[in-house]
């Protein structure tokens, strides 16, 4: 039996480093920042092998574009700085916070996923 290895995703290290962009390189417009699109896993007690293996480098993707737009955020609104209006700011926040909010639960289906498929794939091997 292949195994895959269990990936918990830790929100503290998923989340490490977002504030390290280069305002320089992400541009001054709020509505320049661009959100990852939608992703769903595959089901673990259907997938197969190769299945759950592109799911988790799916997931690591979306990570990755969505830390990439959470710097983005932050480095437009250090750029713009005190010219940002209240609704820029507001606007920014809820973005930010949707998109946590979206990788939040991604890796919890994507963890739940991966549960359901070693439960299947236990006795084989």
């Amino acid at each position: 039996m292949r195994y895959l290895m269990c990936c918990v995703f830790a929100l503290a290290g998923v989340m490490s480093g977002l504030v390290q962009a280069d305002p320089a390189e992400q541009g001054a417009e709020l509505t320049a920042c661009v959100e990852p699109g939608l992703m769903v896993v595959a089901e673990g007690h259907k997938a197969s092998s190769d299945d759950m293996l592109e799911a988790q480098r799916d997931v690591n993707r979306y990570i990755t574009t969505t830390k990439t737009f959470l710097n983005c955020l932050l480095a437009n609104e250090k750029t713009v700085g005190d010219a940002l209006t209240y609704e820029q700011k507001k606007d920014s926040i809820t973005r930010y916070n949707l998109a946590v909010a979206r990788m939040e639960r991604l890796i919890e289906s994507y963890n739940q996923q991966l549960k359901a498929y070693q439960q299947v794939n236990s006795d084989e091997g």
